[in-house]
């Protein structure tokens, strides 16, 4: 039996660009590795398949019993914007009665190589891309430290020796820790602020108020084993609590540019409480919490003013070239 598939229609071929390029490799993948196991589930006669038509100039020839083979697959893949050829001779054993199996023969490997200098063109290109628009993301690998230790190394993670983990709470009254907890509320309340103004149309990106809240609870937690005594999870924690506030810290100053001078020296104020460490260091710790809460929503509306500033310009601009 003799299996010919459609002829694809004669259009004209579309340009594909790089990010969707990666997309159609993968398509072509499944549905190259679907095809071969379809035609092996056909082919129970000893019959193979006649001809595979995809639209391109590369051509691909071979001659064995219709068994699956991913490396079709990869040749199918491997040229998204050429047609390959695929034939298919029906099976012929040898005298002795055993499969013979004789790999594909190239004719042309100018169109795979082309193919694969672009893809990695275009990997290079996007890895650049992202470098240029999610740098401030990248402390998040933080996060991920916790897990090794945990997983991979089979031992709790632990703080470094130039930042330990503050241990100051053994001897402290309970509403004095109460009210250190308390503290991160200013996150809560900073990124009430900024969805609330949101919800009014003033243009803050759409991850600021989000990312405060997650560094609140991230916060939150991690303070809560600290005061409590929790050595293990409390070391773990740090990792995830400093992953997520750089990386907030990264993206304001990604969407919203350099404070201006008020919020500067807010923000570097609030900086200059890390110093104080050890029995100061509760007291000194939820003074951060408070002034960088306050520095979060001063640095949304700087970008609010710039962007006022700005439009200002520009109306006044044309008014004048009018």
């Amino acid at each position: 039996m003799t299996i010919v598939h459609t002829k694809m229609d004669k259009q004209k071929t579309v340009l594909l660009t790089g990010k969707l390029r990666a997309k159609i490799i993968v398509q072509h993948c499944l549905l190259a590795s679907l095809f071969m196991q379809t035609c092996s589930a056909f082919d129970t006669s000893g019959t193979g398949i006649a001809a595979l038509r995809v639209r391109g100039k590369t051509r691909v020839a071979a001659s064995y019993k219709a068994v699956h083979t991913p490396h079709l697959a990869l040749y199918s893949a491997l040229d998204t914007r050429r047609c390959v050829s695929f034939n298919f001779d029906d099976f012929r054993g040898s005298t002795r009665g055993t499969n013979v199996f004789r790999p594909p023969k190239i004719e042309s490997w100018d169109s795979m190589v082309r193919a694969t200098r672009r893809l990695v063109r275009a990997s290079i290109l996007r890895t650049r891309f992202a470098l240029q628009t999610s740098w401030w993301c990248f402390p998040l690998i933080l996060t991920l430290i916790p897990p090794y230790f945990f997983l991979v190394l089979g031992e709790a993670p632990t703080t470094p020796s130039w930042w330990p983990l503050q241990q100051v709470f053994d001897d402290m009254r309970p509403e004095y820790i109460a009210l250190f907890l308390l503290s991160n509320s200013a996150y809560y309340a900073s990124s009430a602020v900024l969805f609330r103004d949101r919800r009014r149309g003033v243009p803050h990106p759409q991850l600021l108020p989000w990312f405060t809240l997650v560094a609140g609870l991230a916060s939150t937690v991690y303070h809560f084993y600290q005061s409590m005594g929790v050595t293990v999870a409390a070391e773990a924690l740090a990792y995830v609590d400093h992953g997520i506030a750089i990386s907030a810290g990264l993206y304001f100053l990604r969407k919203c540019g350099l404070p201006r001078l008020g919020t500067s020296v807010l923000g570097f104020s609030g900086l200059s409480l890390f110093k104080f460490r050890g029995d100061q260091y509760p007291a000194s710790h939820s003074l951060w919490h408070v002034v960088s809460a306050l520095t979060i929503i001063s640095w949304a509306n700087d970008l609010v003013a710039k962007r006022k500033k700005y439009i200002a310009r520009e109306l006044s601009s044309k008014r004048e070239g009018k």
